[in-house]
């Protein structure tokens, strides 16, 4: 009885799982429409405080020649720190570099 209890309890947990998988890819879905669908031209170009862009040249996902190259170009005075080779994981991946690279940017 307590055997199968537990396998009761295992199996709405994997329903459960599931359920959460399908809702997050239609949140992402929902996320990727809006970024790539969004003019964001005139909030970038309102911007007037320090700003800096850390992009990958390798991002396969928001390729840097389509995001933070035009957005860099929009706000008055921003900074674009370019990493070669960085892919969109680049905040993980290189996370020291980028970190260094925040702490020089905030202190300067």
């Amino acid at each position: 009885m307590i055997q199968a209890a537990l396998s009761g309890f295992d199996c709405l947990r994997e329903s459960r799982r599931r359920a959460d998988r399908s809702l997050r890819q239609v949140g992402e879905l929902d996320c990727i429409k809006a970024f790539s669908e969004t003019d964001f031209t005139t909030d970038l170009k309102q911007f007037d405080v320090p700003t800096l862009f850390l992009h990958g040249d390798d991002d396969q996902i928001v390729p840097i020649g389509d995001s933070a190259m035009i957005a860099s170009k929009l706000v008055k005075g921003a900074t674009l720190k370019v990493y070669p080779g960085s892919s969109h994981g680049m905040c993980t991946v290189d996370k020291d570099k980028v970190n260094a690279d925040l702490l020089e940017f905030i202190r300067a």
